[in-house]
């Protein structure tokens, strides 16, 4: 509504929300993603509200328990709620912890289908608090910890991937770039390669809903910048030597996103990147064999 002088609103004012179409959605939700991909070091600085003693996960179930009021997310919490009272609690019952996590994301969606999809009253209802909850928990657990459950609840969010849910399908990309982020080191250190990731792209780079091609492009780019100049050099040569009918949008994303910096710069290594790639043009650019190999970096750049 426009105000007049005076700070009234006036006759001509109008207060309506805007339409937001769903591209225009799925645009910002691609750079909030990308935003949280990166790393916080207001996070580190910060304290739970109990102190040393105590954790950000139990600060953020309590959060959760008075926005969201639905009996799903009630559910999670008496269940999950007396073994996060203290850091030392969390770690000793980490196990369960996240096994409650895994379990109520996974709960079967009760649908009736006389009802519009914003009035479903499902499962659904609590999801939203309980994938902020597992980024909490990223924060709270170290690294060497956190490891042994980051694909267990990658596998039980990316279940959750809805193409016409923007806003959902955001929130679980999020939720898995802050748990990459968590782990960066000591997943690189098991897996130098990033084998793991390889084995993700053809079902996501490849994916027919854009959104999702360009939610999982932004998050698992994070990874490869991380890698080491040998190893990132492999992993652009072996996304370049890809079948081109498979998921080569997806690469050309990837890609992008891999030498994009924050404020639309590029990264600091985009130099070594990109010639990583140029790299796999020389000796052989007029054979068919490289012929997809130029297509991409054509795309790309």
């Amino acid at each position: 509504m426009k105000r007049s002088a005076a700070g009234k609103r006036t006759p001509h004012s109008s207060s309506k929300r805007k339409f937001v179409k769903h591209s225009e959605r799925a645009k910002l939700a691609r750079t909030m993603t990308g935003r949280n991909v990166a790393s916080n070091a207001a996070d580190l600085e910060a304290l739970p509200e109990g102190g040393l003693l105590s954790c950000f996960l139990k600060d953020a179930i309590e959060e959760e328990n008075m926005r969201n009021p639905s009996a799903p997310y009630s559910q999670f919490y008496r269940a999950i709620y007396p073994m996060v009272q203290s850091q030392a609690l969390l770690v000793h019952n980490k196990e369960k912890v996240v096994e409650v996590i895994i379990e109520h994301l996974g709960r079967p969606e009760r649908v009736d289908p006389l009802l519009p999809r914003q009035l479903q009253a499902t499962e659904s209802l609590g999801i939203p608090s309980i994938l902020n909850i597992v980024q909490v928990l990223a924060r709270d657990l170290k690294a060497e910890t956190l490891q042994q459950f980051v694909f267990p609840l990658m596998n039980a969010c990316v279940k959750l991937i809805d193409p016409n849910d923007v806003e959902r399908t955001t929130q679980v990309f999020q939720t898995i770039g802050k748990l990459f982020e968590r782990c960066a080191s000591v997943l690189l250190l098991a897996d130098p390669s990033l084998e793991f990731q390889t084995q993700l792209y053809p079902t996501y780079l490849g994916h027919s809903s854009a959104l999702v091609r360009n939610l999982s492009a932004e998050t698992l780019a994070f990874l490869v910048r991380q890698q080491s100049i040998s190893e990132r050099k492999r992993h652009i040569w072996s996304l370049l030597k890809a079948p081109a009918e498979s998921y080569s949008d997806g690469i050309s994303i990837l890609l992008t996103n891999v030498v994009r910096g924050v404020q639309g710069k590029f990264h600091s290594n985009m130099e070594k990147i990109l010639s990583s790639a140029l790299h796999t043009m020389s000796a052989k650019t007029g054979s068919n064999k490289y012929q997809n190999v130029q297509n991409k970096i054509r795309a790309w750049t």
